[in-house]
């Protein structure tokens, strides 16, 4: 029950921290830094 609980909560915060980058990408000034730099791939 804990390894699930500790899984689903690594999968939730990877989902929020993709959405969250696929948030600022589209941004004009942010999004062009970001493919620039290659911090987001």
């Amino acid at each position: 029950m804990l390894g699930a609980f500790v899984l689903c909560y690594l999968a939730v915060g990877y989902w929020l921290f993709h959405s969250g980058l696929n948030y600022l990408l589209h941004f004009p000034l942010v999004g062009s830094l970001l493919a620039q730099r290659g911090i987001y791939r």
